[in-house]
């Protein structure tokens, strides 16, 4: 009987393509690059956030600084008209969601808040730091820096900001992912190419 060799181009056009070895490879290498590139994504993104929270933290303090002198002449004179304006300027400022200034006997000069915000990130309280939400400010007579005459207290949205910042970084995520697997297709072709191809 005669005897029929296969030769190998034939064997390889019967191998399916999930069952090649380069087909392997790159599922494999794109698996592990998206995994890599989740785990570390999520890791940078808490460091990140753990940052932007002490530069939000700094900002507020700043912008509180800049109206700090003006929020002390208004409670040693009761002046509410410049307090007024004063808790206006602050609010300049999106993520600041209460203000007020009261005189050296607790008496309010002036106040403002925004309406309540509902969020969706209620789940990051634990990653925030909920006593740096509040500030209480001591005023002081400009050339005595022991007498108090008044306060500010002022409290900051970190939710709001913390949403802006998570929106950012999403995109960044999905740039990261997309470019892994982008990476790990172009590997997979190029070791199918120089050693999967050759040695079949």
């Amino acid at each position: 009987y005669p005897i029929y060799v296969r030769m190998p181009g034939e064997i390889m056009d019967t191998i399916k393509l999930s069952k090649r070895l380069f087909f392997k490879q790159t599922r494999n290498a794109i698996l592990v690059a998206l995994s890599l590139g989740v785990i570390l994504s999520i890791g940078q993104i808490f460091f990140d956030f753990r940052v932007e929270q002490k530069r939000i933290d700094r900002t507020v303090r700043q912008v509180i600084n800049t109206a700090k002198e003006s929020a002390s002449q208004a409670a040693y004179n009761l002046n509410t008209e410049l307090a007024n304006r004063v808790i206006n300027g602050l609010f300049e400022y999106d993520p600041i969601h209460f203000a007020q200034i009261n005189d050296d006997f607790g008496r309010q000069l002036a106040m403002r808040e925004r309406p309540a915000v509902t969020h969706n990130l209620e789940w990051l309280g634990p990653f925030m730091d909920a006593g740096s939400n509040y500030y209480r400010v001591p005023l002081y007579i400009q050339e005595d820096q022991e007498t108090i005459i008044g306060e500010m207290r002022v409290q900051v949205d970190r939710f709001l900001i913390a949403q802006n910042f998570l929106h950012r970084a999403g995109f960044v995520v999905l740039l990261g992912i997309l470019r892994n697997t982008i990476l790990a297709i172009i590997f997979g072709f190029l070791f199918y190419f120089t050693l999967g191809r050759p040695f079949m």
